[in-house]
């Protein structure tokens, strides 16, 4: 059960990350 719950939550910050990363890497500074 606990596993369920904590799967989206990784998932979405994964995603957060690699927009976080990338918007980095994009960003000028």
């Amino acid at each position: 059960i606990h596993d369920f719950e904590f799967t989206p939550v990784c998932a979405i910050f994964d995603l957060l990350e690699i927009d976080l990363v990338h918007g980095w890497i994009i960003d000028p500074q």
